[in-house]
Formats: structure tokens, C-alpha cells, sequence
């Protein structure tokens, strides 16, 4: 993957683990992210659903910003390196919700590393924040 800066680059790659099976043509992943208290590491795991038939879940719209963090999460319980804002706001949505959270998250429900995979997914991006119950800023 070109054009990012080496940082980035290796976050995604290193991320490349968590992604075991391939989303269709019409159809997301969606992260569960679990309760935790806030000095426990931060755990979620994905579904995959058919957006058409998708069901309570929110949107996440941030700036990913550049900066890695040194605090992996775990999804699928394999280790997954966020930036530092999506772990920010991670962090923030476990304990504003202090439940389990559905969300969609476009640093990790779309498999970065795969030009296939987001060329297929970025042309949903409207229809998935549609389709959320809340969009979160």
C-alpha cells in the first residue's frame, strides 16, 4: 500500500491478522465493542451482516489523525494497533455506554490492507451511515 506514511503503514499491516473472512458484496462488519472498566484493555469483537437487514448500530466519524498508539485493543481476541484517536474514542464509548456497544468504525471494519475490499466498501459509506441509528462525531 502506497501513498501513507510509513507510521500508518505499518499499523495496517500489523492489523491484517483480525480480518478471517471476506465480506460480500452488500455486507459489513459491525463491532461489538465489550464492556470493560477503564483500566482494562479495550475488547470487541466483529459480526458480518447484510447492511440491508443491519440493525441498531452506530457510526463513528473521526479524524484518524497519525499518531499510533502504544495500546493495542483486541478483536477476535488478536491484538489490533487503533490510532490514538480511535482509541481515545473508544475508550470514551466503553465507559459512556457501559454496556456492549455496536458500532461501525471504518479503521476496523474495513480490512485497510485490502485495495479489493475498500473499493468495494467505500461506496456504501453513505448508506451505512444512513442506516445508523446514531452517528457519532
Amino acid at each position: 500500500m502506497t501513498g501513507l506514511p510509513s507510521h500508518l503503514q505499518s499499523i495496517i499491516t500489523a492489523n491484517n491478522a483480525i480480518y478471517q473472512a471476506a465480506l460480500t458484496e452488500n455486507s459489513i462488519r459491525i463491532v461489538q465493542l465489550h464492556p470493560g472498566h477503564v483500566d482494562e484493555p479495550i475488547s470487541c469483537s466483529f459480526s458480518i451482516v447484510d447492511l440491508g437487514k443491519a440493525e441498531f448500530f452506530q457510526a463513528l466519524s473521526y479524524c484518524w489523525g497519525s499518531e499510533p498508539t502504544d495500546k493495542p485493543i483486541f478483536c477476535n481476541g488478536q491484538p489490533f494497533s487503533p490510532t490514538r484517536n480511535l482509541y481515545a474514542a473508544l475508550k470514551q464509548l466503553r465507559l459512556m455506554s457501559g454496556a456492549k456497544a455496536n458500532l461501525f468504525l471504518f479503521q476496523i471494519c474495513i480490512n485497510q490492507n485490502s485495495i479489493t475490499e475498500r473499493n468495494q466498501q467505500v461506496p456504501l459509506m453513505r448508506q451505512i451511515y444512513q442506516k445508523a441509528t446514531q452517528v457519532i462525531v
